[in-house]
């Protein structure tokens, strides 16, 4: 590296700098960036220029990206708090409070008195210990639930009640894990086909708390309950049972489309050319052949209708191969491989037409 290019680098952090303090993150990212550019791999002033970096990620909530500038930082300079310290606040914003409080503990023995840091600490332990009691105490209900659930000799209204409780138990993290890893899945399958319509719903409502933003579970529900089962329910002779079983289909896609990092479990939507083809593709090809369907509800078309469009990804023309959507003055034209080919969508104001082949 040049006299120049050190003077450069330095010039843009210095203008990173500013943008940061207006609050300018993204252009500040793209100066420090640039800084790290044109010094070498190594060098003290590469440390400065991403911790800096991380600190934008951080205001931005990208906590990955802070999280391997923190720790490249650190490779260079073990012993930097502000990396420490920032990278502990990546963990936390990612959910992982343990890794948090371990960088947490290490800044503390290099500043004992660092307020910011002994609050953390606080903070986090008294995170974590709230998520253990949570744990333990949930633990307990599952049991109990998986119990009532397992017995031959369980009565209809209890089964009702375990089932009501699964999806209240699901819908928090921990308890959503809890049930995966005392091997709720199987256990379920058989009530799907109860005559109570109500436990029917319960245990599509329960699939749905696990399989929300997380792809592994995603992946064991789909495995376990079957694509044929899937299609069944979404045909179901009543309406509700069929979009629940429709709701399942939309949170299995999202998950699996999802990244393998952990994801936020309320996200909207996901790209689906960038997930397992092989897992999704079945999912879509089922969606537009129940389409087709007479036994399918109204309401249930309509649900399948709004997710195949709007987790399709939108393009100008129609691809040979893969998904893709074209726009046209009737509407969406969607191919899924060599499947089915649907044009519309949903029947508000407009109707469908679909073709399988």
């Amino acid at each position: 590296m040049t006299e120049g290019d050190l003077t450069k680098a330095l010039e843009s952090k210095e203008e990173g700098n500013e943008y940061f303090k207006n609050g300018r993150y993204v252009e500040a990212i793209e100066c420090y960036s640039q800084a790290l550019k044109l010094c070498p791999e190594g060098s003290a002033d590469a440390a400065i220029f991403l911790k800096n970096r991380a600190a934008c990620y951080l205001k931005l909530k990208d906590y990955s990206a802070a999280l391997s500038d923190c720790t490249a930082c650190l490779q260079l300079s073990p012993g930097d708090s502000k990396a420490l310290y920032r990278r502990a606040q990546g963990h936390e914003g990612r959910g992982n409070m343990v890794d948090a409080l371990h960088d947490i503990k290490q800044l503390l023995t290099l500043e004992p008195k660092n307020k910011q840091a002994n609050d953390m600490a606080h903070r986090l332990t008294m995170t974590i210990k709230k998520k253990q009691d949570v744990l333990q105490s949930t633990e307990g209900i599952v049991g109990e639930m998986l119990g009532a659930l397992r017995s031959p000799d369980t009565t209809t209204a209890r089964v009702t009640q375990a089932v009501k409780n699964c999806v209240i138990v699901s819908r928090e993290a921990a308890g959503a894990e809890q049930l995966y890893r005392a091997g709720v899945i199987p256990v379920l399958v058989p009530l799907l086909d109860s005559a109570t319509l109500e436990i029917v719903q319960h245990v599509l409502q329960t699939y749905v708390g696990l399989c929300m933003g997380h792809k592994a579970r995603a992946h064991a529900i789909l495995q376990t309950v079957t694509l044929n089962k899937i299609s069944s329910l979404v045909s179901h002779r009543q309406s509700s049972v069929a979009c629940s079983a429709v709701a399942l289909v939309k949170h299995m896609l999202m998950a699996i489309c999802l990244p393998d990092t952990k994801p936020a479990r309320n996200a909207e939507s996901a790209d689906l050319v960038s997930a397992d083809g092989a897992v999704i593709t079945p999912l879509v090809q089922m969606m537009l052949l129940l389409l087709l369907s007479t036994s399918v509800s109204s309401d249930a078309r309509d649900h399948m209708m709004e997710i195949i469009i709007s987790i399709s990804p939108k393009v100008h023309e129609v691809e040979n191969n893969g998904i893709a959507v074209g726009h046209f003055k009737w509407g969406n034209i969607i191919l899924v491989g060599r499947g089915a080919v649907l044009c519309g969508c949903t029947n508000k104001g407009r109707g469908y037409i679909v073709w399988a082949y």
